[in-house]
């Protein structure tokens, strides 16, 4: 089992989530274990249908489709893309599980978002979130290992483990000053949750 998992023999399979790591962690230096009452906010997507929705979003510029400039409002996407009721009511389950409190759940669909202390996050998703200091001088924390959540319900990421802005070059090589994605950036509705370059926005 998952040191700090704190309710493992549920029943209940989980999935550890790999990418949810910063890459090279171990290049910097580990100051240690967070404030355990420091707080925490995490964001957990789930996956959509990409395909269907980007069939759909061609078919709104499609004179010949019968769903030509048929624009759907925030509801209707939501219902028609989101991941299952029963998939977001299951995270949910697993989010609050070691006291960290939702918020927003009714504008963000099947988006989920709470907060709480590092140490209820760390209980949730089996992690240790550790300060850090990189080469330059950036102060920034991040989990040590990869989290667990719930399996087959279609998570793609837990964000807010980790708090360390990466920026990159698409053209150029991996290196300093352009490091490597963090792996942190999770698709929804065809937008990117995770961290951004500005050469991500054009």
């Amino acid at each position: 089992g998952k040191p700090g998992l704190s309710y493992e023999q549920s029943g209940v399979d989980y999935d550890t989530l790999a990418a949810d790591v910063v890459p090279n962690l171990g290049s910097y230096v580990d100051l240690g274990p967070i404030a355990s009452g420091q707080q925490l906010n995490v964001v957990i997507p789930l996956k959509h249908d990409d395909a269907a929705i980007a069939s759909y979003e061609a078919s709104l510029n499609d004179p010949s489709s019968s769903s030509y400039e048929q624009w759907l409002t925030p509801e209707q996407f939501q219902a028609k893309f989101d991941a299952p009721a029963a998939n977001v009511s299951a995270v949910r389950t697993f989010v609050t599980r070691d006291g960290l409190q939702l918020y927003n759940t009714g504008g963000l669909g099947d988006l989920t978002l709470a907060s709480g202390t590092a140490a209820q996050v760390e209980r949730t998703f089996g992690v240790a979130i550790h300060n850090y200091v990189s080469a330059d001088g950036t102060h920034f924390f991040a989990n040590t290992t990869a989290p667990t959540v719930p399996a087959g319900v279609g998570v793609v990421g837990v964000l807010g483990l980790q708090n360390l802005t990466q920026m990159k070059n698409p053209k150029g090589q991996p290196g300093p000053g352009n490091p490597e994605p963090q792996g942190q950036c999770v698709p929804v509705a065809g937008a990117c949750t995770g961290v951004l370059g500005p050469t991500d926005l054009w």
